[in-house]
């Protein structure tokens, strides 16, 4: 929701024409699956008409498919340019004391890794979109020639995507531990480029340090990574698998249940295996997404995606003055541990 809102505020117009053509895609790519059916179906080898229908579909598809594409990567790409601006101006502009607090190794992780999480999951938006329309299209479709069946698929379907939504939820935790340890992956990294001289000053301090530090850190963020993508793969397969489930229950269960013809069958199963390839891609966008929610909470616990009164006032003009003086001032200060000197 938070990326959807990003993109939002980058240009609703922009979001509004790309997803209206995206449904005029997923609606040409219905009529598509209707004809392939009905040559199927009946076919007519001395008729114009549907092979010219057919070449009308297939120029609708790349049309609006191709536009759509192309102002949804024009939004995403601008979308995490400005976010990106908007972080360093906001870094620029916080007080040092809490830029400080926060710790340089949070703020380039931000910029970095969390931006590249967020454009990630908006390059691969435009792809979702068209999939996303394709799929309601295509089950409008399968809805026109068997409702009961229509049902019967959609269940299955919803059985596959909760398992699959399920071990998503799994190992979205690993992946939340792994953004926490890749911070200290990027404090121990500052540290030892700043501490390099006393590093090699002294071989058992440095020794110490890359194995019982820097080592252990990156061996647990590497650890939880691998076993959140582990369970996505895990839950991406069973997935699978239920659109095959579906299928053979199509066709060795549906016509002992209901009356169903030869045609429609086909009719359903061309359908199906067609959509499994938008639902690949809406599946395969989830981590993806996941791993934005993530960078996205994590920006913005450091207080650089809010209106912060503060930062505001600060840019404001600063007022002149005749004289300064100071009495009695002190200071203290916090490091990103907590500690206070």
């Amino acid at each position: 929701m938070k990326l959807l809102l990003l993109l939002i505020r980058a240009s609703w117009l922009m979001g509004l024409t790309a997803a209206v053509l995206s449904a005029a895609s997923g609606m040409a790519t219905l009529a598509l699956i209707a004809l392939i059916h009905q040559a199927l179906s009946t076919p007519a080898p001395h008729s114009v008409q549907l092979p010219a229908l057919f070449t009308c579909a297939c120029a609708a598809v790349l049309i609006t498919q191709a536009s759509s594409k192309f102002l949804l990567v024009r939004l995403s790409q601008s979308t995490a340019a400005g976010l990106r601006y908007e972080l360093c101006t906001r870094i620029v502009a916080a007080p040092l004391s809490r830029l400080e607090s926060m710790g340089a190794y949070r703020l380039m992780a931000a910029l970095n890794d969390d931006v590249n999480a967020i454009t990630a999951a908006m390059t691969g938006l435009p792809d979702v979109c068209a999939g996303m329309m394709v799929l309601v299209c295509g089950l409008i479709y399968l809805a026109s020639l068997s409702l009961p069946l229509a049902g019967a698929t959609v269940l299955t379907a919803l059985c596959g995507i909760g398992m699959y939504l399920a071990g998503l939820k799994i190992g979205n935790r690993h992946f939340h531990q792994a953004r926490e340890e890749q911070d200290k992956v990027h404090r121990q990294t500052r540290d030892m480029i700043q501490g390099l001289r006393e590093l090699k000053g002294n071989y058992h301090r440095c020794l110490d340090f890359v194995y019982g530090v820097l080592l252990p850190a990156d061996t647990r963020m590497r650890n939880k990574l691998i076993a959140g993508t582990s369970i996505h793969g895990l839950a991406n397969s069973c997935g699978r698998l239920f659109v095959f489930i579906g299928i053979g229950l199509l066709i060795f269960v549906a016509p002992r249940l209901w009356p169903t013809s030869v045609a429609t069958l086909t009719g359903y199963t061309l359908t199906i295996l067609y959509l499994t390839h938008p639902l690949d891609i809406i599946l395969g966008w989830l981590p993806a997404m996941s791993q934005a929610a993530i960078s996205i909470t994590k920006v913005t616990d450091l207080g650089l995606l809010i209106d912060d009164p503060e930062l505001q006032h600060l840019s404001a003009v600063t007022p002149t003055f005749n004289s300064l003086e100071l009495r009695g001032v002190t200071y203290e200060y916090k490091s990103p541990d907590g500690a206070c000197f």
